[in-house]
Protein backbone atom coordinates (compact mmCIF):
# COMPACT_ATOMS: atom_id res chain seq x y z
CA UNK A 1 0.00 0.00 0.00
CA UNK A 2 2.73 2.46 0.58
CA UNK A 3 3.90 2.55 -2.64
CA UNK A 4 0.57 3.59 -4.08
CA UNK A 5 0.27 6.19 -1.75
CA UNK A 6 3.26 7.84 -2.65
CA UNK A 7 3.00 7.24 -6.37
CA UNK A 8 -0.35 8.21 -6.95
CA UNK A 9 -0.85 11.78 -5.84
CA UNK A 10 -4.55 12.11 -7.07
CA UNK A 11 -5.75 9.43 -4.97
CA UNK A 12 -5.08 11.46 -1.65
CA UNK A 13 -7.88 13.97 -2.34
CA UNK A 14 -9.89 10.10 -0.75
CA UNK A 15 -6.91 9.28 1.26
CA UNK A 16 -6.91 12.49 3.29
CA UNK A 17 -10.34 14.84 2.49
CA UNK A 18 -12.88 14.14 4.66
CA UNK A 19 -16.15 14.95 2.94
CA UNK A 20 -19.22 14.38 5.65
CA UNK A 21 -21.66 15.80 3.76
CA UNK A 22 -21.57 13.63 0.65
CA UNK A 23 -21.26 10.47 2.52
CA UNK A 24 -24.33 11.29 4.54
CA UNK A 25 -26.10 12.16 1.23
CA UNK A 26 -24.38 8.66 -0.24
CA UNK A 27 -25.96 6.99 2.64
CA UNK A 28 -29.24 8.28 2.76
CA UNK A 29 -29.71 7.15 -0.88
CA UNK A 30 -27.72 3.66 -1.04
CA UNK A 31 -30.45 1.81 -1.22
CA UNK A 32 -31.95 3.46 -4.07
CA UNK A 33 -28.51 3.53 -5.86
CA UNK A 34 -28.49 -0.55 -5.66
CA UNK A 35 -31.69 -0.95 -6.82
CA UNK A 36 -31.52 1.47 -9.66
CA UNK A 37 -27.79 -0.32 -10.26
CA UNK A 38 -29.25 -4.28 -10.21
CA UNK A 39 -32.22 -3.09 -12.48
CA UNK A 40 -29.46 -0.94 -14.90
CA UNK A 41 -27.42 -4.22 -14.66
CA UNK A 42 -30.42 -6.62 -16.07
CA UNK A 43 -30.87 -4.46 -19.03
CA UNK A 44 -27.61 -3.77 -19.98
CA UNK A 45 -26.01 -7.04 -19.58
CA UNK A 46 -28.77 -9.95 -20.39
CA UNK A 47 -26.66 -12.66 -18.80
CA UNK A 48 -26.79 -11.03 -15.07
CA UNK A 49 -30.40 -12.50 -15.59
CA UNK A 50 -29.34 -15.35 -14.53
CA UNK A 51 -27.99 -14.26 -11.09
CA UNK A 52 -29.45 -14.35 -7.78
CA UNK A 53 -30.87 -11.78 -5.35
CA UNK A 54 -27.89 -12.97 -3.13
CA UNK A 55 -25.39 -12.75 -5.83
CA UNK A 56 -26.23 -9.34 -7.19
CA UNK A 57 -26.31 -8.05 -3.47
CA UNK A 58 -22.86 -10.09 -2.27
CA UNK A 59 -20.44 -7.14 -3.43
CA UNK A 60 -21.63 -3.82 -4.31
CA UNK A 61 -23.51 -3.46 -1.14
CA UNK A 62 -20.05 -3.73 0.53
CA UNK A 63 -18.04 -1.58 -2.12
CA UNK A 64 -20.90 1.33 -1.60
CA UNK A 65 -20.46 0.91 2.07
CA UNK A 66 -16.49 1.39 2.09
CA UNK A 67 -16.94 4.46 -1.17
CA UNK A 68 -19.01 6.46 2.31
CA UNK A 69 -16.31 5.43 4.74
CA UNK A 70 -13.39 6.44 2.62
CA UNK A 71 -15.35 9.90 2.13
CA UNK A 72 -15.95 10.47 6.10
CA UNK A 73 -12.32 9.81 6.99
CA UNK A 74 -9.48 11.72 6.86
CA UNK A 75 -6.75 8.74 7.16
CA UNK A 76 -5.97 6.38 4.17
CA UNK A 77 -6.61 3.52 6.02
CA UNK A 78 -10.50 3.26 5.03
CA UNK A 79 -9.64 3.74 0.85
CA UNK A 80 -6.92 1.23 1.53
CA UNK A 81 -9.82 -1.33 2.81
CA UNK A 82 -11.74 -0.40 -0.59
CA UNK A 83 -9.37 -1.46 -2.56
CA UNK A 84 -9.69 -5.06 -0.76
CA UNK A 85 -13.50 -4.87 -0.92
CA UNK A 86 -13.23 -5.01 -4.42
CA UNK A 87 -11.83 -7.85 -4.76
CA UNK A 88 -14.01 -10.45 -4.42
CA UNK A 89 -16.67 -8.40 -6.93
CA UNK A 90 -13.74 -8.75 -10.01
CA UNK A 91 -13.45 -12.73 -8.45
CA UNK A 92 -17.21 -13.26 -8.53
CA UNK A 93 -17.74 -12.27 -12.02
CA UNK A 94 -14.97 -14.00 -13.44
CA UNK A 95 -16.19 -17.32 -12.10
CA UNK A 96 -19.97 -16.42 -12.93
CA UNK A 97 -17.91 -16.46 -16.96
CA UNK A 98 -18.32 -12.89 -16.96
CA UNK A 99 -16.13 -10.99 -19.38
CA UNK A 100 -14.01 -7.81 -18.19
CA UNK A 101 -15.94 -5.42 -19.99
CA UNK A 102 -19.69 -6.32 -18.47
CA UNK A 103 -17.35 -5.90 -15.50
CA UNK A 104 -16.49 -2.67 -16.30
CA UNK A 105 -19.70 -1.46 -17.63
CA UNK A 106 -21.08 -2.62 -13.97
CA UNK A 107 -19.08 -0.20 -12.65
CA UNK A 108 -19.43 2.17 -15.04
CA UNK A 109 -23.08 2.33 -14.24
CA UNK A 110 -23.03 2.63 -10.54
CA UNK A 111 -20.79 5.64 -10.95
CA UNK A 112 -23.94 7.13 -13.22
CA UNK A 113 -26.37 6.12 -10.10
CA UNK A 114 -24.70 8.01 -8.10
CA UNK A 115 -23.53 11.07 -9.55
CA UNK A 116 -27.37 11.15 -10.51
CA UNK A 117 -28.36 10.57 -6.88
CA UNK A 118 -26.42 12.64 -4.37
CA UNK A 119 -26.70 15.80 -6.06
CA UNK A 120 -30.79 15.10 -5.55
CA UNK A 121 -30.26 14.10 -2.05
CA UNK A 122 -28.10 17.23 -1.50
CA UNK A 123 -30.26 19.53 -3.62
CA UNK A 124 -27.01 21.56 -4.94
CA UNK A 125 -24.75 20.77 -7.93
CA UNK A 126 -21.43 19.19 -6.84
CA UNK A 127 -17.95 20.55 -6.37
CA UNK A 128 -15.30 19.83 -8.09
CA UNK A 129 -13.81 18.13 -5.05
CA UNK A 130 -16.84 16.32 -4.51
CA UNK A 131 -16.78 15.12 -8.10
CA UNK A 132 -13.61 14.12 -8.49
CA UNK A 133 -14.02 12.14 -4.49
CA UNK A 134 -17.06 10.12 -5.92
CA UNK A 135 -15.04 9.20 -9.62
CA UNK A 136 -11.85 8.10 -7.41
CA UNK A 137 -14.31 6.27 -5.32
CA UNK A 138 -15.94 3.59 -8.08
CA UNK A 139 -12.64 3.89 -9.86
CA UNK A 140 -10.64 2.53 -6.72
CA UNK A 141 -13.30 -0.27 -6.88
CA UNK A 142 -12.85 -0.47 -10.38
CA UNK A 143 -9.22 -0.94 -10.63
CA UNK A 144 -9.17 -3.72 -8.07
CA UNK A 145 -11.54 -5.44 -9.67
CA UNK A 146 -10.62 -5.43 -12.96
CA UNK A 147 -7.11 -6.42 -11.59
CA UNK A 148 -7.87 -9.34 -9.91
CA UNK A 149 -10.49 -10.41 -12.91
CA UNK A 150 -7.80 -10.27 -14.96
CA UNK A 151 -5.47 -11.70 -12.29
CA UNK A 152 -8.16 -14.87 -12.67
CA UNK A 153 -8.07 -15.15 -16.05
CA UNK A 154 -3.91 -15.56 -16.51
CA UNK A 155 -3.90 -17.54 -14.33
CA UNK A 156 -6.81 -19.48 -16.27
CA UNK A 157 -4.87 -18.70 -19.79
CA UNK A 158 -1.89 -20.02 -17.86
CA UNK A 159 -3.76 -23.57 -16.84
CA UNK A 160 -4.99 -24.27 -20.32
CA UNK A 161 -1.64 -23.67 -21.70
CA UNK A 162 0.36 -26.26 -19.36
CA UNK A 163 -3.22 -28.40 -20.66
CA UNK A 164 -2.83 -27.95 -24.18
CA UNK A 165 1.54 -28.37 -23.82
CA UNK A 166 0.65 -31.87 -22.14
CA UNK A 167 -1.63 -32.79 -24.60
CA UNK A 168 0.73 -31.59 -27.36
CA UNK A 169 3.50 -33.54 -25.55
CA UNK A 170 1.35 -36.49 -25.72
CA UNK A 171 0.73 -36.56 -29.40
CA UNK A 172 4.09 -35.84 -30.36
CA UNK A 173 5.67 -39.03 -28.05
CA UNK A 174 2.93 -41.60 -26.61
CA UNK A 175 1.00 -41.46 -30.58
CA UNK A 176 3.99 -41.13 -32.57
CA UNK A 177 5.45 -44.25 -30.84
CA UNK A 178 2.24 -45.98 -31.61
CA UNK A 179 1.71 -44.74 -35.32
CA UNK A 180 5.23 -46.13 -35.60
CA UNK A 181 4.45 -49.42 -34.38
CA UNK A 182 1.69 -49.75 -37.23
CA UNK A 183 3.68 -48.27 -40.02
CA UNK A 184 6.41 -50.84 -39.28
CA UNK A 185 3.67 -53.98 -38.91
CA UNK A 186 2.28 -52.96 -42.20
CA UNK A 187 5.70 -52.77 -43.84
CA UNK A 188 6.28 -56.70 -42.79
CA UNK A 189 3.07 -57.49 -43.94
CA UNK A 190 3.32 -56.04 -47.35
CA UNK A 191 6.64 -57.82 -48.42
CA UNK A 192 5.61 -60.82 -46.92
CA UNK A 193 2.62 -60.99 -49.06
CA UNK A 194 3.97 -58.91 -51.84
CA UNK A 195 5.44 -62.07 -53.74
CA UNK A 196 1.91 -64.02 -54.30
CA UNK A 197 -1.05 -62.59 -56.49
CA UNK A 198 -3.82 -63.55 -54.76
CA UNK A 199 -3.25 -61.21 -52.01
CA UNK A 200 -2.53 -58.13 -54.28
CA UNK A 201 -5.89 -56.65 -53.05
CA UNK A 202 -4.66 -57.14 -49.56
CA UNK A 203 -1.42 -55.18 -49.91
CA UNK A 204 -3.07 -52.12 -52.20
CA UNK A 205 -5.35 -52.31 -48.88
CA UNK A 206 -1.93 -52.26 -46.40
CA UNK A 207 -0.58 -48.90 -48.95
CA UNK A 208 -3.62 -47.19 -48.23
CA UNK A 209 -3.31 -47.85 -44.62
CA UNK A 210 0.29 -47.06 -44.81
CA UNK A 211 -0.47 -43.15 -46.29
CA UNK A 212 -3.03 -42.96 -44.15
CA UNK A 213 -0.98 -43.19 -40.71
CA UNK A 214 1.58 -41.12 -42.65
CA UNK A 215 -1.00 -38.41 -43.39
CA UNK A 216 -2.05 -38.73 -39.47
CA UNK A 217 1.66 -38.20 -38.81
CA UNK A 218 2.04 -34.81 -40.96
CA UNK A 219 -1.07 -33.95 -39.08
CA UNK A 220 0.57 -34.37 -35.79
CA UNK A 221 3.59 -32.46 -36.79
CA UNK A 222 1.97 -29.56 -37.57
CA UNK A 223 -0.13 -29.20 -34.42
CA UNK A 224 3.44 -29.86 -32.87
CA UNK A 225 4.81 -27.32 -35.27
CA UNK A 226 2.11 -24.65 -34.56
CA UNK A 227 2.23 -24.83 -30.91
CA UNK A 228 5.68 -24.31 -30.25
CA UNK A 229 6.13 -21.59 -33.27
CA UNK A 230 3.19 -19.86 -31.59
CA UNK A 231 4.99 -20.20 -28.30
CA UNK A 232 8.57 -18.77 -29.64
CA UNK A 233 9.45 -22.36 -28.61
CA UNK A 234 11.63 -22.67 -31.76
CA UNK A 235 14.99 -21.33 -32.13
CA UNK A 236 16.50 -21.82 -35.53
CA UNK A 237 19.49 -22.96 -36.52
CA UNK A 238 20.82 -21.78 -39.38
CA UNK A 239 23.42 -23.47 -41.38
CA UNK A 240 24.55 -24.31 -45.17
CA UNK A 241 21.58 -25.79 -47.35
CA UNK A 242 21.95 -27.57 -50.40
CA UNK A 243 19.28 -26.74 -52.76
CA UNK A 244 19.35 -29.60 -54.74
CA UNK A 245 18.92 -31.91 -51.48
CA UNK A 246 16.33 -30.22 -50.11
CA UNK A 247 14.57 -30.59 -53.54
CA UNK A 248 14.82 -33.70 -53.37
CA UNK A 249 13.51 -34.34 -50.04
CA UNK A 250 10.75 -32.21 -50.15
CA UNK A 251 9.58 -33.83 -53.60
CA UNK A 252 10.28 -37.32 -52.26
CA UNK A 253 8.26 -36.44 -49.26
CA UNK A 254 5.27 -35.96 -51.74
CA UNK A 255 5.35 -38.41 -54.18
CA UNK A 256 2.85 -41.29 -52.84
CA UNK A 257 0.46 -38.97 -52.65
CA UNK A 258 0.89 -37.16 -55.83
CA UNK A 259 0.95 -40.47 -57.66
CA UNK A 260 -2.34 -41.21 -56.39
CA UNK A 261 -4.08 -38.11 -57.52
CA UNK A 262 -2.27 -38.36 -60.98
CA UNK A 263 -0.50 -35.23 -60.47
CA UNK A 264 2.46 -34.63 -62.48
CA UNK A 265 5.34 -32.62 -60.73
CA UNK A 266 7.76 -30.49 -62.86
CA UNK A 267 11.16 -29.53 -60.99
CA UNK A 268 13.00 -25.95 -62.07
CA UNK A 269 15.74 -25.78 -59.91
CA UNK A 270 19.42 -24.94 -59.90
CA UNK A 271 20.80 -27.96 -58.46
CA UNK A 272 24.21 -26.21 -57.51
CA UNK A 273 22.78 -23.39 -55.51
CA UNK A 274 22.95 -23.47 -51.70
CA UNK A 275 21.31 -21.30 -49.44
CA UNK A 276 21.99 -20.23 -45.65
CA UNK A 277 18.87 -21.23 -43.44
CA UNK A 278 17.20 -23.39 -40.70
CA UNK A 279 16.81 -26.81 -43.08
CA UNK A 280 14.05 -28.14 -41.43
CA UNK A 281 11.95 -25.17 -41.29
CA UNK A 282 12.34 -24.69 -45.23
CA UNK A 283 11.10 -28.25 -45.96
CA UNK A 284 8.33 -27.73 -43.29
CA UNK A 285 7.20 -24.87 -45.56
CA UNK A 286 8.18 -26.92 -48.84
CA UNK A 287 6.29 -29.80 -47.54
CA UNK A 288 3.08 -28.11 -46.78
CA UNK A 289 2.82 -25.67 -49.72
CA UNK A 290 3.58 -28.64 -52.07
CA UNK A 291 1.09 -30.38 -50.05
CA UNK A 292 -1.37 -28.20 -50.64
CA UNK A 293 -1.03 -27.78 -54.34
CA UNK A 294 -1.02 -31.40 -54.77
CA UNK A 295 -4.41 -31.15 -52.60
CA UNK A 296 -6.15 -28.62 -54.50
CA UNK A 297 -4.92 -29.74 -58.04
CA UNK A 298 -7.20 -31.46 -60.74
CA UNK A 299 -8.65 -34.24 -59.49
CA UNK A 300 -6.88 -36.34 -62.05
CA UNK A 301 -4.07 -35.57 -64.64
CA UNK A 302 -3.08 -31.86 -62.66
CA UNK A 303 0.06 -30.21 -62.94
CA UNK A 304 2.25 -28.97 -59.86
CA UNK A 305 5.47 -27.03 -60.71
CA UNK A 306 8.37 -26.26 -58.33
CA UNK A 307 11.10 -23.74 -59.12
CA UNK A 308 13.95 -22.19 -57.60
CA UNK A 309 15.86 -19.49 -58.29
CA UNK A 310 18.61 -17.19 -57.00
CA UNK A 311 17.39 -13.98 -55.22
CA UNK A 312 18.53 -10.41 -55.21
CA UNK A 313 21.10 -9.94 -52.56
CA UNK A 314 21.69 -13.70 -51.92
CA UNK A 315 18.84 -16.44 -50.64
CA UNK A 316 16.77 -18.29 -52.67
CA UNK A 317 12.89 -17.87 -53.81
CA UNK A 318 11.06 -21.24 -53.89
CA UNK A 319 7.81 -21.21 -55.97
CA UNK A 320 5.30 -23.96 -56.10
CA UNK A 321 2.08 -23.68 -58.87
CA UNK A 322 -0.53 -25.90 -59.02
CA UNK A 323 -3.49 -25.64 -62.18
CA UNK A 324 -6.42 -26.18 -59.64
CA UNK A 325 -9.55 -24.23 -58.94
CA UNK A 326 -7.68 -21.26 -57.60
CA UNK A 327 -8.74 -19.46 -54.32
CA UNK A 328 -11.85 -17.30 -54.16
CA UNK A 329 -10.56 -13.72 -53.02
CA UNK A 330 -12.93 -13.23 -50.32
CA UNK A 331 -10.60 -15.91 -48.83
CA UNK A 332 -7.37 -14.87 -49.54
CA UNK A 333 -6.73 -12.12 -46.96
CA UNK A 334 -6.92 -14.85 -43.77
CA UNK A 335 -5.15 -18.10 -46.36
CA UNK A 336 -2.38 -17.74 -43.67
CA UNK A 337 -4.57 -17.18 -40.58
CA UNK A 338 -5.31 -20.11 -37.97
CA UNK A 339 -8.82 -20.43 -38.35
CA UNK A 340 -11.42 -23.35 -38.17
CA UNK A 341 -13.75 -23.48 -41.15
CA UNK A 342 -16.16 -25.72 -42.88
CA UNK A 343 -14.83 -29.18 -44.41
CA UNK A 344 -17.36 -29.59 -46.62
CA UNK A 345 -19.93 -32.04 -44.62
CA UNK A 346 -22.91 -30.75 -43.21
CA UNK A 347 -21.61 -30.14 -39.90
CA UNK A 348 -18.44 -30.75 -39.49
CA UNK A 349 -15.29 -28.19 -39.45
CA UNK A 350 -11.45 -28.47 -39.71
CA UNK A 351 -8.83 -26.40 -38.32
CA UNK A 352 -6.23 -26.01 -41.22
CA UNK A 353 -2.88 -25.97 -39.79
CA UNK A 354 -0.43 -26.09 -43.06
CA UNK A 355 -0.27 -22.50 -44.77
CA UNK A 356 -0.34 -21.07 -41.02
CA UNK A 357 2.66 -22.44 -39.88
CA UNK A 358 4.33 -22.22 -43.06
CA UNK A 359 3.72 -18.77 -42.36
CA UNK A 360 5.21 -18.32 -38.77
CA UNK A 361 8.15 -20.65 -39.77
CA UNK A 362 8.71 -18.37 -42.83
CA UNK A 363 8.44 -15.34 -40.22
CA UNK A 364 11.43 -17.07 -38.01
CA UNK A 365 13.25 -17.26 -40.98
CA UNK A 366 12.26 -13.56 -42.04
CA UNK A 367 11.54 -14.92 -45.46
CA UNK A 368 8.81 -13.29 -46.88
CA UNK A 369 5.55 -16.07 -47.41
CA UNK A 370 3.06 -15.00 -50.41
CA UNK A 371 0.11 -16.33 -52.79
CA UNK A 372 -1.60 -15.12 -55.86
CA UNK A 373 -4.74 -16.88 -57.19
CA UNK A 374 -7.07 -17.14 -60.06
CA UNK A 375 -10.04 -18.99 -59.96
CA UNK A 376 -10.61 -21.41 -62.51
CA UNK A 377 -6.65 -21.06 -63.02
CA UNK A 378 -4.70 -21.95 -60.06
CA UNK A 379 -2.66 -21.00 -57.17
CA UNK A 380 1.15 -19.87 -56.94
CA UNK A 381 3.02 -19.08 -53.40
CA UNK A 382 6.46 -17.82 -53.45
CA UNK A 383 8.73 -18.18 -50.74
CA UNK A 384 11.67 -15.20 -50.87
CA UNK A 385 14.08 -16.60 -47.85
CA UNK A 386 17.21 -14.41 -47.24
CA UNK A 387 20.97 -15.83 -46.29
CA UNK A 388 21.13 -15.89 -42.70
CA UNK A 389 24.36 -16.16 -40.79
CA UNK A 390 24.58 -19.31 -38.57
CA UNK A 391 26.20 -17.63 -36.32
CA UNK A 392 22.71 -15.68 -35.90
Amino acid sequence: MTSSRTTNPPLDLLRNQPFPELAAALRARSATILERWQAGVRELLPTAEELTLAQLRNSIPLIIDQIIEALEADEPDATDRLLEISKPHGETRFHQEYNVNELVIEYHVLRRIMLEQVPEQLGRDLTTDELVAINLGVDTALRRGVTTFVGHLTKQISNADDLQSHYISFLNHELRGGMNGILLMVEVLKRELGGEQRFAEATDDLEAVRRAVLDSVATMDRFVYAHRLGRGKYAPRFAPVSVKTLVKDVVGGIASSAKEKHVEITINADEQAMLESDRDMLRLILHNLLANTVKHSRRTGGKATFSVQPREGGGCIFTVTDDGPGIPPEQMAGLFTLAVTPTGQKGRHGVHLGLPVSKMAGDLLEATLTAESVVGAGTTFRLEVPNRNPSA
